[in-house]
């Protein structure tokens, strides 16, 4: 792409988010235009959008790269815009959200300049399990380290086998932990260095159901592996929303460098645990920490499903300000099977009002449809 051709599309995706253009964001950021594009005035597409109260731009713009530390010419920067519409009486309703946003924007802060992370996924999940796994059957303790601190699971097990060495058959296999791996080795080192791991992890996930903080704080100064699993298969932030920690979810979120989308061993993430727990005000940190709807799990359940099916009609009011239509009827048969008349009612009316608005559900189905990592326009 040469640079009229880019220059073009940067000032389509900047009219587009100023009100001035006929194409939604999404169709410029999917042509190739730069999601750090500035205008006249130095500001970022990120920058108008919250100056404007698009706040869904706002998530899709994060989402793309987008740098929140980029101040424009009068040294603005989207913390400040922030602040100043939390201070301004006309906008009450937003209090929750804003404050929300601007502790979101100090987390990345906190992190300093590398604090953009790619998505969690599957793929890098699998690659992070079996590098942890490589290294402790090599007895490389330094690198099965650096593994668990980048999110390897601790309890990751793969299936050996053996065979016969005169006829090539194989004779036998089992499953085998990383645990199994060191015992199977009678390296003393590794054995320790892995018991060692396997007690912090436990009284780690102990202090999340116990919602405490303070020790917490504690066990993360010891690298406990913060991003890593119980032995449930449970992520911390998982296992903090199926209890409703909310302390514990706010410090995890905010300080620990966690992803608010990573799955579980069922792929359940921690917006599905609050939608079926009815936590509206899980639900409410999640939407200000960009939690994303559209996972599914290993029986291919949203978080919208989940709270139908349990009957949790404030979940469903709120995530059905995330969700397509597409899932209403679903939901609509999930809540009529367990008899949540109330919840049938709202989605019958929502299905056939159609609150979600069409640019809404535009840009909804353009962001499942081009798959969330791997395609961002970032910078460099």
């Amino acid at each position: 792409m040469d640079k009229e051709e880019l220059k073009k599309l940067n000032e389509g995706l900047i009219a587009s988010i100023k009100g001035k253009g006929e194409k939604e964001p999404l169709y410029w950021l999917n042509k190739g235009a730069h999601v750090n594009a500035l205008d006249e005035n130095g500001r970022t597409p990120l920058l108008n959008a919250i100056a404007s109260g698009q706040f869904f731009t706002m998530k899709v713009l994060m989402r793309y790269g987008a740098d929140a530390r980029i101040v424009d010419n009068n040294g603005v920067s989207c913390k400040k815009i922030l602040n100043e519409r939390l201070a301004d009486e006309k906008y009450p309703w937003e209090e929750v959200r804003l404050k929300g946003y601007i502790k979101y924007l100090e987390a990345l802060e906190y992190y300093g300049p590398n604090n953009k992370k790619e998505m969690w996924d599957q793929e890098t999940q699998q690659e992070l399990d079996n590098g942890f796994y490589q290294a402790v059957k090599e007895q490389n303790i330094e690198k099965a380290n650096e593994f668990l601190k980048e999110g390897a699971n601790l309890y990751h097990r793969e299936y050996i086998t053996w065979q016969d060495p005169v006829y090539s058959l194989t004779v036998h296999g089992k499953w085998m932990s990383a645990f199994d791996l060191a015992q199977e080795s009678g390296n003393r080192q590794l054995i320790d260095f892995l018991d060692e791991k396997k007690n912090l992890n436990q009284e780690f996930f102990h202090m999340i159901e116990k919602n405490d903080t303070s020790k917490l704080w504690d066990l993360y100064l010891q690298k406990v592996a913060a991003k890593g699993y119980s032995a449930q298969g449970e992520t911390a932030l998982t296992a903090a929303a199926r209890v409703g920690a909310k302390q514990v979810f706010d410090l995890l979120l905010t300080h620990f460098g966690l992803d608010v989308n990573q799955q579980d061993k069922e792929g359940k993430t921690a917006l599905m645990w609050a939608a079926k727990e009815n936590d509206v005000t899980l639900l409410n940190i999640l939407d200000c920490m960009f939690a994303e709807d559209w996972f599914k799990d290993k029986e291919g359940k949203f978080a919208l499903f989940y709270a139908a099916e349990n009957g949790a009609l404030e979940a469903v009011k709120k995530l059905t300000n995330w969700e397509e239509t597409d899932k209403i009827s679903t939901a609509i048969r999930l809540a009529n099977q367990v008899g949540a008349k109330n919840v049938v009612d709202y989605l019958v009316n929502y299905e056939k009002t159609k609150l979600i608005s069409p640019p809404y559900r535009v840009q909804t189905q353009q962001i499942q449809a081009k798959g969330i990592r791997g395609d961002f326009q970032r910078e460099g």
